[in-house]
């Protein structure tokens, strides 16, 4: 089976072009072209993975249990809208369920992560709040981008030099430790103040 993997345009953090054009792979290689893909791939989920976030923006259905309080932190953000909440003990979420729109707001208004029932508490229970409603980056930010194509530029060098998996190579009459167990310390550094906090 031929090795032509899709970009995950879900998760893609980086384009091709860039990506492409950085690390000098030929245009017309489909081959590196393939390969390049796939490292996008690999380092946007890695991103996600470390963060514990989904940061590419998407529309998500999560369902949360309520505790009596007027506030909701969702699992993801920043939230850029709220599609609908239902606050139901049977878990059927109808229509008559539905929390006015209206009584509803995130915040704070640069990394909205809570959502706030104005005038009204989420009802305790298990499972109770089942809410819909888009979150992430449409624009992804400068540091973070930056991060991720280093991730791929990472794996393209130790690609390009046979480096996965090895950790020492012996060469003529001496031995060079050739580190490649850990992620580039400038990227980590940036994916952690990206980090869900709670």
């Amino acid at each position: 089976m031929a090795f032509n993997p899709e970009i995950d345009t879900t998760n893609q953090l980086v384009d091709l072009d860039t990506v492409t054009e950085l690390t000098g792979a030929k245009e017309t290689d489909s081959d590196q072209k393939n390969l390049l893909k796939f490292f996008i791939n690999s380092a946007s989920w890695f991103c996600n993975t470390h963060t514990h976030r989904l940061l590419l923006s998407r529309a998500l259905t999560e369902y949360y249990s309520g505790d009596g309080s007027n506030v909701l932190f969702t699992n993801q953000y920043p939230i850029t809208a709220i599609t609908a909440v239902y606050d139901d003990l049977d878990r059927t979420y109808g229509s008559d369920t539905e929390i006015d729109s209206g009584d509803l707001v995130y915040m704070p208004e640069t990394l909205a992560y809570k959502i706030v029932y104005d005038g009204g508490v989420f009802t305790r229970g298990i499972k109770n709040l089942k809410v819909q409603y888009t979150a992430g980056y449409s624009t992804v930010p400068y540091d973070l981008h930056q991060a991720c194509v280093e991730i791929v530029m990472f794996y393209w060098t130790c690609f390009k030099k046979g480096l996965f998996g090895v950790t020492s190579r012996t060469i003529g009459d001496g031995s060079l430790t050739v580190e490649t167990a850990n992620y580039p310390k400038s990227a980590l550094q940036v994916l952690n103040t990206y980090r869900r906090k709670w």
